[in-house]
């Protein structure tokens, strides 16, 4: 197997959770079929960092993850090549890595972290008919025109839908409140979503209450709380920031009101006291044994516990490339022609992968959200 990046190779023939500059080049995997699966990974490991700052460590996780992947698959018997880049954070340098020759004969493209840097691999992606997995951000503004991209994040529209249906079934009997905050962009994606569940709730002829809200000093919600009923209270914007002053004010309410609030996901490792939350992501933190049995075995190929975030990023890498090693090796490189590989049987661990298309034209997004509970800090 060959880890490479720009500069020198990875060698993981003793896996280590930090990636590492290594001189030794590792021994190739001989191929159990004529077939070997090349998968490049387009990833800031910010090797050249002294000191990497923390915010980059997920990016190591998410590549041991898929390492213990490969590996798994590699028992098996199927062969693969591996070309793991250091793409940093800036423009010129994913624009450099995209310059390797050999990325013109990949099976996969994975990356990459960034969304400035989408456009750039999207291209890439197109001109060379690759497929190519976008694994973090949810802003892919060519994903409608381009049919090799994958994008695992996925986004507001998704999420809108299927909060729309929680609201008519799940909370038919939950007395909405939106909480809008004075001054918040009419680009904010969190006020975007919460004019159109106002609009649907107006057209299902549905009652809810509104407050507007200028000062956390002022910040009343006792007039909009109904007692005896569950209250779910939505805020008109995707920014902690903006929001988090008035957390306050709905934990003191809560002593009172079965309360609820609304939460981006982006908000869940924040450390403010957060009241009682909901929040819709692609991950399920239900499925603990599977998660204990993960532990166990990437406790033992790695020799310690990589990751305590949430969401794992060391299991996203892993349950992202179980996923298309198994679509590459039944299918083939043109997976993304095929109309049935949703019906895999690759039951992820942190994430049920469903890819789907608008249109012969587009590239693939994941469909499937959970709907997830935070009990108050």
């Amino acid at each position: 197997m060959k880890e490479q990046t720009k500069d020198s190779s990875i060698n993981t023939s003793k896996p280590v959770p930090d990636i590492k500059n290594q001189s030794e080049k590792p021994s190739l995997f001989k191929p159990a079929e004529n077939k070997v699966i090349r998968l490049a990974f387009l990833l800031p490991f910010m090797l050249d960092q002294t000191k990497k700052e923390p915010k980059f460590e997920r990016f190591s996780n998410f590549y041991a993850g898929a390492l213990f992947a490969i590996q798994q698959a590699k028992q098996k018997g199927i062969s693969f090549e591996i070309y793991a880049y250091d793409t940093e954070s800036s423009e010129d340098k994913i624009s450099e890595v995209l310059a390797n020759p050999e990325l013109k004969t990949m099976d996969l493209i994975i990356g990459p972290a960034f969304t400035n840097h989408v456009s750039l691999v999207s291209n890439f992606s197109k001109e060379n008919k690759i497929n190519t997995l976008i694994p973090f951000t949810a802003k892919v503004s060519d994903i409608e025109t381009n049919p090799y991209l994958f994008q695992f994040n996925p986004g507001t529209d998704t999420e809108l839908e299927y909060f729309k249906k929680l609201i008519s079934e799940k909370y038919k009997h939950t007395h909405i409140i939106f909480a809008d905050i004075q001054g918040i962009s009419t680009l904010d994606e969190g006020k975007i979503s919460s004019n159109a569940l106002k609009e649907e709730l107006l057209n299902a002829k549905r009652t809810f209450s509104k407050i507007e809200l200028s000062s956390s000093d002022n910040a009343n919600f006792t007039n909009v709380l109904k007692k005896g009923e569950k209250n779910l209270i939505i805020f008109n914007t995707d920014k902690f920031a903006a929001a988090s002053p008035y957390f306050s004010s709905i934990n003191k309410n809560s002593k009172n009101f079965d309360v609820t609030l609304f939460e981006q996901y982006s908000w869940r490792n924040q450390t403010d006291n957060m009241p009682n939350c909901i929040y819709i992501s692609p991950f399920n933190s239900n499925n603990q044994q599977a998660m204990d049995e993960f532990d166990n075995q990437f406790n033992q190929f790695y020799g310690k516990d990589l990751s305590d975030d949430s969401p794992r990023y060391d299991i996203l890498g892993y349950d992202l490339t179980n996923y298309f090693i198994t679509l590459i090796h039944r299918f083939g490189s043109k997976f993304g022609s095929k109309t049935s590989f949703n019906n895999l049987n690759t039951a992820g661990i942190q994430s049920q992968l469903l890819f789907e298309r608008t249109s012969e034209n587009s590239g693939f997004i994941n469909q499937r959200v959970y709907l997830g509970e935070d009990k108050a800090q």
